[in-house]
């Protein structure tokens, strides 16, 4: 989208993690990099329930105080946690904030309420980065893409 412009009449973007946006204004907090360090243990072996556990919590799906074995979807996230070994490349990829800026296109923006401060973070940085940008805050957390649909 940043690299063909003029090949979008607008977007939306429900927090998506781009941390470059967030390395954007400083070095990441402790808190994130330890997360980071956590995301790229998944990369060396199996994932682990225990670790698909901890990542539900740490991506908002779920939160902190709910277990996410008891959550319907849980077989799902069971069945493909194996993807989640790739999951430090968000953490690897940079990009300059100065191409978010020359973006002029109108850009739709959701953060869910309950959603990981990171991606909040990430949404209300380029809330202010895009010049024709508008923020929506909707429940459900992350998953308020499927949650809060009919909004």
């Amino acid at each position: 989208m940043l690299n063909h412009p003029n090949r979008v009449r607008s977007l939306t973007l429900i927090e998506p993690p781009a941390i470059w946006v967030l390395k954007s204004r400083g070095p990441l907090s402790n808190e994130l990099e330890e997360e980071r360090k956590q995301i790229q243990r998944l990369g060396s072996s199996d994932v682990s329930e225990n670790q698909l556990v901890w990542f539900a919590h740490f991506a908002g799906f779920v939160p902190q105080d709910v277990d996410p074995r008891a959550m319907p979807q849980w077989p799902v996230w069971t069945k493909h946690r194996q993807s989640l070994r790739t999951g430090d490349i968000v953490f690897q990829h940079e990009d300059n904030i100065k191409r978010v800026r020359k973006f002029t296109k109108p850009v739709l923006l959701f953060k869910g309420v309950g959603s990981p401060n990171f991606l909040t973070s990430i949404i209300d940085i380029l809330g202010k980065e895009f010049t024709r940008a508008r923020v929506k805050e909707l429940p459900a957390a992350h998953a308020l893409h499927i949650v809060s649909k009919d909004r």
